[in-house]
């Protein structure tokens, strides 16, 4: 989007100077065309990464004052003959925090500028995680605070994604689903292949889920990361 829309300037500047190749005074015009065609690259793209208020909805990730937020609740109203309100309730992705805020119809409002890369991970260093970038070898450091539960589901050599602001990790995504083995639970019913009766178990991990009762000791078992619960058994122990 951006190339087009500096080649349609770079277009027109160039139209500009070829209409007025027998000007006497063609350097100067000249001149003056180019900097008017690198002021509109300019102003081109210092809205590429702006919003107007028109674009927003739920989900919507942008930046206030400095810091990542997302929209998580919109509401749309137009008071009689007055401009357009759009009323957001809106959460910063670094702290956490919500709060109220809204945009006029004229507003602008930032882009968020979100990077997602591929990490693999490595290894655990006291209560941080560290990644590696699959590209650079450049080490990434995620806390347990940001991992949360997902830290029960990371496992040697595993394929993640991690989100980034301005080189800040803000949020991780691993794949839908991981296989552990489950190393304590209360033995299964011998040839009970029942699946909506569950009992505790625990990874090796420390991670406590419920399974089914014919699980046992020693089974791999195939976990959604998305909801943390049992999906299927891979194998037996």
């Amino acid at each position: 989007m951006v190339c087009d829309a500096n080649f349609h300037i770079f277009q027109r500047v160039f139209q500009c100077i070829a209409h007025e190749t027998e000007n006497t005074n063609l350097a100067g015009y000249t001149s003056f065309c180019i900097m008017r065609g690198l002021f509109e690259i300019y102003v081109t793209n210092g809205n590429i990464n702006m919003y107007s208020a028109s674009d927003l909805k739920k989900g919507l990730k942008i930046e206030i004052d400095g810091d990542p937020c997302m929209i998580t609740n919109f509401e749309f109203s137009k008071p009689g003959k007055g401009q357009a309100l759009y009323r957001c309730k809106i959460k910063n992705l670094i702290t956490g925090n919500q709060f109220d805020k809204t945009y006029r119809s004229v507003e602008k409002v930032n882009r968020c500028a979100l990077i997602s890369r591929d990490f693999t991970f490595s290894y655990i260093d006291v209560d941080n995680y560290v990644f590696s970038d699959n590209e650079t070898y450049e080490e990434a450091i995620l806390n347990q605070e940001l991992l949360g539960d997902l830290k029960n589901f990371i496992v040697d050599d595993m394929q993640v994604e991690i989100l980034f602001h301005n080189d800040r990790a803000l949020d991780i995504t691993l794949p839908n689903f991981v296989e552990m083995v489950i190393a304590e639970t209360e033995p299964g019913a011998r040839g009970d292949t029942t699946t909506n009766v569950m009992k505790p178990a625990k990874l090796d991990n420390g991670y406590e889920i419920n399974v089914p009762i014919f699980i046992n000791e020693g089974d791999t078992i195939r976990i959604d990361t998305r909801t943390g619960t049992y999906a299927d058994r891979v194998s037996k122990g």
